[in-house]
């Protein structure tokens, strides 16, 4: 399946859940799963979307050029 990506279009590899280690407000290593990502081994980027965390009950904030 093809996507227009930021240097083009773009095959689709595979779509699978994400599961994402991250660090919880405590310190303490946490998981967040990100269902149906899409998965293109030509693209040169990864992008994940902060609307779709936040519909997914997350919340996203940006400190110093981190995700807290």
């Amino acid at each position: 399946m093809p996507i227009a990506g930021l240097t083009g279009e773009l095959g689709i590899s595979y779509a699978a859940d994400m599961h994402l280690p991250v660090l919880d407000t405590h310190g303490k290593l946490a998981e967040l799963k990100v269902p149906d990502v899409y998965y293109s081994p030509e693209s040169k980027y990864n992008l994940i979307s902060c609307a779709q965390l936040e519909d997914l009950g997350y919340d996203v904030h940006f400190r110093k050029r981190q995700i807290c």
